[in-house]
């Protein structure tokens, strides 16, 4: 037996049947620094899930618009009737004036033509028809001469002056005689005396229409 020593470094030999054991795979290449093989699959990214736009309102701001819209017309309509009235009170007021400016016009004229017939009251020939406003000048004022013309004419029509005690009711125009002072008018007139044959003012016209 030789006494050289005999290397007992033997190289592990696998054994028939016994089963491999993998070692772990170390991560390869760029993706190796995160941890990642080839074989793992990267991390995908999920689709936003699409959002209505109705959604995405506000309830709170749909109701400070609501309520925006009715403040405002409101206001407009507090302002609309405040118009009204104040239009309203001018109309009134003009009407007012309108109204006295008549009536001082009125009595103006009224004065004008008081003696424009006379023996016959200016009131006796507004009953007959006798109307200032046909009978005005260009400047406003009564034309005498007119009125004088158109209460004559009137007075005749009506057997005021001509006929004396014997007018009757046909010489009156017709409905004259409906209100109460027309029926005494009347009444004097046809218990008169002619022009001159009394002993009153010497004008039975006057006498009778100054008796009613």
């Amino acid at each position: 037996m030789s006494d050289t020593p005999t290397d007992q470094t033997t190289t592990s030999q696998p054994v028939p049947g016994a089963a491999t054991t993998p070692e772990a795979t170390k991560p390869t290449g760029d993706d190796g620094d995160r941890g990642l093989t080839e074989d793992t699959p990267e991390a995908t990214e999920q689709p936003e899930t699409p959002v209505d736009g109705d959604q995405d309102a506000d309830p709170t701001e749909d109701h400070t618009e609501q309520d925006t819209r009715v403040r405002k017309a409101r206001r407009e309509a507090a302002n609309l009737r405040t118009r009204l009235h104040d239009t309203e009170t001018e109309r009134d007021t003009l009407t007012a004036d309108l109204t006295a400016a008549q009536d001082a016009l009125a009595a103006t004229r009224r004065a004008q033509a008081a003696d424009v017939l006379p023996g016959v009251k200016f009131d006796v020939l507004e009953r007959l028809g006798l109307d200032l406003t046909e009978h005005l000048t260009d400047d406003g004022t009564v034309d005498l001469d007119s009125a004088r013309d158109a209460a004559t004419r009137l007075a005749v029509e009506a057997g005021l002056m001509s006929h004396g005690p014997k007018v009757g009711r046909n010489a009156l125009p017709p409905g004259w005689e409906d209100t109460p002072a027309n029926r005494r008018i009347a009444h004097n007139l046809r218990n008169a005396a002619p022009l001159g044959g009394n002993e009153g003012s010497g004008n039975w016209l006057q006498d009778a229409l100054n008796n009613q």
